[in-house]
């Protein structure tokens, strides 16, 4: 395609020589070098990024926040020179544990014997920029408070361990199984010197300030009971699990330092209720003026059309920089972006090209033929992959490469090394059925069962709703569901056999939207069935 000369400057295909200045450096990006001819090659510096591996990405990481301990005196007289080579260690050491017990293909097998699914296929130095995020958000945060140059070696353990925890074990998230697995075999490695509550996996944890020290605090002793607004139970009611609002904290804090945020995770589990809960904390917080554009992206959507939709929302500030209209921040979120086509092949770049742009950089190129680069000012993107249901392995010994095919086509590779991948997981049996029964235990006026009040007039109709009546509706509900799961599991020619939350979610909502809290039992039953049978057939 072109050549270059150290005399004569740089060749173009038309016989045009553009002649260079010694300061200029030019970096080309290529898949392959078959199309380059050797005395192209041969003079210049090729590197295949295939051989830097995390190692590399974590010890320029931690190379750089030695230069900052050092000139900065940030964190004395903890990590002091002497002291650095051992928190160094502590990052490498936790770095290659993990990610020597995700490749554990004995591990796999037996997952694969329990009938669960794989952990997410995750690259490397993904992981290790999603721990250095981490890090930065939480231990080298700006502005720095005071008490923190007082910070032990204890406490900097901790928020170490923390930020492994989601950047190398949130890959499990997506089973129960491996979940566990994982917070075991996590607690023994960290427990002794980082002091966990035993209650909970480490995933429902948190490094909080308690007077003037950092300790791990665990959510399921901070998470409110559950009250009845006053205006109401209605669809944007959220009831707070452990897991959720442990996810809101590590989001929120990535969200304040406008870090870039991938929310992966199957359809109905959660994500779009994450997201409501943390523009509404935004919204009534400082900034006041916060604005949610949600853009949903599909196979069909161009560069162009996310472009012409920005434009509508932004004005122009100066040069090439914008600013939201008559709002102080505005939330980009991009639905369903494994959708958007990666590749172009007209002479423009691709929806997904953009997005990875607004993500990474928080600006983009025009798509219009100006190729001009345009700063994008109080606009923090968030982009939404979900997943496809896992189809049934047809065998135990293909399981694995079957697993990792069905997660690795929808989540693209260049996504996971731009952006901090949060897995949203379906909540387990017991979360759910606490969620679904808070909703009722608030909306009904529960009394309690009393034998003596039925007479021979009584009826089914005019029994009343008991707190059992109730419990048993949200476990006979998630239990339901959770059969009708396991039973009938999608399949290329059955597609409509997606039982997912939303199901769930709809029967409980109907009950208190359509029912007056003085409901009957009898009433309430059904009601209750009728939406079983309606909801549920729907994808049989």
């Amino acid at each position: 395609v072109m050549r270059t000369s150290a005399v004569s400057g740089l060749h173009l295909p038309n016989g045009e020589v553009i002649y260079l200045s010694t300061a200029v450096r030019i970096i080309l990006e290529n898949t392959e070098t078959t199309g380059f001819s050797t005395d192209c090659i041969a003079p210049h510096l090729v590197v295949r990024l295939g051989d830097v591996g995390w190692r590399t990405v974590l010890s320029a990481w931690l190379g750089k926040q030695h230069d900052v301990i050092v000139s900065e005196g940030v964190l004395a007289p903890v990590l002091l020179r002497s002291e650095y080579e051992a928190f160094r260690g502590l990052c490498l050491s936790y770095a290659e544990r993990c990610l020597r017990w995700l490749a554990d293909k004995e591990l796999l097998r037996d997952g694969f014997v329990c009938n669960e699914l794989a952990p997410l296929e995750m690259c490397e130095v993904g992981m290790v920029k999603t721990f250095s995020t981490i890090m930065e958000c939480t231990l080298f945060k700006k502005p720095r408070p005071s008490h923190w140059q007082g910070m032990t070696a204890r406490e900097v353990l901790r928020f170490t361990s923390y930020a492994a925890t989601w950047a190398y074990g949130s890959a499990t998230l997506f089973s129960s199984v491996w979940s566990s697995r994982f917070s075991d075999w996590w607690r023994e490695i960290v427990e002794k010197d980082a002091s966990l509550p035993p209650e909970g996996e480490v995933f429902d944890l948190a490094v909080m300030l308690q007077g003037s020290r950092y300790q791990y605090k665990s959510w399921a002793r901070k998470v409110p009971r559950f009250t009845k607004p006053a205006t109401g139970i209605s669809g944007h009611s959220i009831v707070q699990t452990a897991r959720l609002a442990s996810l809101h904290y590590l989001m929120s804090l990535l969200a304040d330092a406008n870090c870039p945020i991938a929310l992966v995770g199957l359809a109905g589990v959660g994500k779009a209720t994450l997201l409501e809960q943390y523009t509404s904390r935004v919204s009534l917080g400082d900034l006041c003026d916060t604005g949610c554009l949600n853009m949903d992206v599909t196979r069909c959507t161009t560069a162009g059309e996310i472009w012409d939709r920005l434009k509508k929302l932004l004005q122009w500030r100066f040069g090439h920089t914008y600013a939201p209209k008559q709002k102080k921040r505005m939330i980009l979120v991009l639905e369903d972006l494994q959708k958007a086509e990666a590749s172009f092949a007209g002479n423009g770049q691709s929806a997904f090209e953009l997005a990875r742009q607004l993500l990474g950089q928080n600006g983009c190129h025009s798509p219009s033929g100006d190729r001009h680069w345009h700063v994008f000012e109080a606009m923090f993107p968030i982009a939404v992959v979900t997943l496809p249901p896992p189809p049934p392995p047809p065998s135990l010994s293909m399981a694995s490469q079957h697993q990792s095919a069905a997660v690795e086509s929808v989540v693209p590779a260049r996504l996971l090394h731009h952006t901090v991948v949060l897995p949203v997981a379906e909540p387990k049996t017991e979360e759910l059925f606490l969620l679904y029964h808070s909703l009722l235990k608030a909306h009904f006026a529960a009394e309690p069962h009393n034998p003596m009040q039925l007479s021979y007039n009584t009826t089914a109709l005019d029994l009343r709703v008991t707190p059992r009546l109730l419990e048993s509706i949200a476990r006979t509900t998630v239990d339901l569901h959770r059969r009708l799961n396991q039973t009938f599991q999608p399949q290329p020619w059955r597609r409509h056999y997606n039982f997912t939350m939303t199901t769930v979610t709809a029967v409980i909502s109907s009950l208190h939207n359509h029912l007056p809290p003085t409901a009957t039992g009898g009433q309430v039953l059904l009601l209750w069935m009728h939406e079983c049978h309606w909801l549920f057939c729907q994808h049989l």
